[in-house]
């Protein structure tokens, strides 16, 4: 019985070394992440490149409206009577003239809506894009054209009404004989006022990317505007510029 079991025994060792192994795998040893290299990685890795931020605060719509009005509502609360008054001053005159400056906001009115509904079709945002889209862009030209010569002679009007204004001011403040003589080598109290004024005040005015920064003074600005209108209306009608009253010889 032992001899049995004995060489059953070395039967199964003998099996057991004939028959094919199966392959063994070769596991790569793994690594197990320290904390110790994080702050290295963290070193070593690209740093991403800042949001770069924008150069100039973009104008908001109500900022741009503020300045739109400003800028049509301007200076001819005082030139357009002037105008009417230099070719008549009867009363009656008003009626043809109301009709013209009624028919010229309408016509500019139509005017804005169609740049509107043009930029909004072709998605542009800039007068030149819009006629390139619309027209061609051989004749973009033109347009660029016209919005550098619109603002140079806007500054050109403005700066003749502030010189006109300034050289008005000084004459009423009677200067000493040093200023006055000290404006005659310069042209005069109007030339000068001029000069500094497009120096000093409108070429740095100019020079700025985005207009946001001066919605509060057009602001203020349309608001004298409104009040010279209101106040020049209250006199039209109380009879102060008429045959009696009191300002009738300054007219």
């Amino acid at each position: 019985m032992i001899k049995l079991q004995a060489l059953l025994a070395t039967l199964a060792v003998a099996s057991a070394l004939i028959a094919p192994r199966p392959p063994v795998k070769i596991l790569a040893p793994q690594k197990a992440p320290t904390r110790l290299l994080a702050p290295l990685r963290a070193e070593a890795a690209p740093a991403e490149p800042a949001p770069v931020a924008a150069s100039a605060e973009a104008a908001s719509v109500a900022a741009s409206t503020i300045n739109l009005v400003k800028s049509i509502v301007g200076a001819g609360v005082l030139a357009l009577p002037a105008g009417v008054a230099a070719f008549a001053d009867a009363k009656p005159a008003l009626w043809p003239a109301t009709v013209v400056i009624s028919l010229l906001g309408g016509a500019s009115a139509y005017s804005f809506a169609v740049l509107g509904r043009v930029c909004a079709a072709y998605d542009v945002e800039t007068y030149k894009d819009a006629w390139a889209k619309s027209v061609g862009e051989k004749s973009a030209w033109v347009v660029t054209a016209c919005c550098t010569l619109t603002p140079f002679l806007a500054c050109l009007a403005y700066s003749i009404i502030m010189g006109d204004a300034a050289a008005s001011l000084i004459a009423a403040a009677k200067p000493g004989p040093g200023v006055t003589s000290a404006l005659a080598k310069i042209g005069g109290a109007r030339r000068g006022s001029i000069a500094a004024l497009t120096v000093g005040a409108l070429w740095p005015l100019c020079s700025l990317k985005s207009l946001a920064a001066l919605a509060p003074t057009s602001a203020l600005g349309t608001a004298g505007v409104l009040y010279t209108a209101a106040f020049m209306a209250r006199r039209a009608v109380d009879g102060t510029y008429g045959a009696a009253g009191g300002f009738a010889q300054g007219v």
